[in-house]
Order: C-alpha cells, then sequence, then structure tokens
C-alpha cells in the first residue's frame, strides 16, 4: 500500500469483516472498481471468496476503492489483479471476501482475529473461487488431462 488507504476499523464486538463489491465488466481490460464495506459475518449478504495464489509481493498496480470514507487507490499484486479482471461478472457486481483486501494486513491484532475466523468466512460463502494465476505455456494441457480423469 502507498499510505493513502486507511482502513477503517471492524467492530469485533458485531464479529465484522470486510467484503468487496467489485463492478461489472464486459472485458477483462475494462476499468478494475471496487467498493470496501463492513458487515457482521452473520448478517452478511451472498458472497463469494477467493483462494488464490499470492505470487509476487510486489504491488505493482494501483487501483481505486470507494469505501465509506472516499475513494483510495489499493495497490495489487498482478496477480490478484488478473484474478479480479477475469473473475468478475459481465452484468452484476461480484461480492468477494478476498483476505489480501479484507484484512488489513499492517494491523497485526485484526489480522490474527480475521486469519482465526477464515474457516467460518469461506464456510459463509455460497462459492469458493480457486485462481492459479494466467495460463503459462502448457498449463492448459494440464486442465485438459484433469477433465478427462
Amino acid at each position: 500500500m502507498d499510505g493513502t488507504f486507511e482502513y477503517k476499523p471492524l467492530d469485533l464486538s458485531k464479529n465484522e469483516i470486510r467484503l468487496i463489491s467489485i463492478s461489472p465488466a464486459s472485458w477483462a481490460s475494462d476499468k478494475l472498481e471496487g467498493r470496501l464495506f463492513h458487515v457482521p459475518l452473520e448478517e452478511a449478504p451472498p458472497y463469494e471468496a477467493l483462494s488464490y495464489v499470492w505470487g509476487s509481493h510486489q504491488l505493482e498496480k494501483s487501483q481505486p476503492v470507494p469505501s465509506t470514507s472516499g475513494t483510495f487507490d489499493f495497490h495489487l499484486n498482478s496477480n490478484l489483479e488478473a484474478a479480479l479482471r477475469y473473475l468478475r461478472y459481465p452484468k452484476k457486481k461480484l461480492v468477494i471476501w478476498i483476505d489480501a483486501i479484507c484484512i488489513n494486513q499492517y494491523n497485526t491484532e485484526e489480522r490474527n482475529e480475521q486469519v482465526s475466523k477464515m474457516r467460518l468466512i469461506y464456510k459463509g460463502a455460497q462459492e469458493v473461487r480457486v485462481w492459479l494465476g494466467e495460463s503459462y505455456e502448457n498449463s492448459g494441457v494440464a486442465f485438459d488431462f484433469i477433465r478427462e480423469l
């Protein structure tokens, strides 16, 4: 992060988590936009969760993320950015929990508390998506083989 994004603290007494609503887009190259919001886990709207390869920790691109206190640039590594670009829907918002975005990685107390409930967060998701990365050389052959099993 570049220091411009400031997380609003979660209300732990309400068992809050953060979710991000990713705006729809017809093409992977369309602008990536989302809105971060808090919700008690037990009252969460239908959401998905993302399990992905973190890849490089180098934060390469800045994306605008509106929040309750305004719009801020949020830095994503290239693998997470690719996942969001390819997994978002063309006509509806994608409400999703992503650890790197929804947990303040710079607040140890929050990170530890949220990591301890990851099982419940994933269990509460309507769907868990897995992103291994963009295709690479002959990776399609491996997936074709898996389909044949």
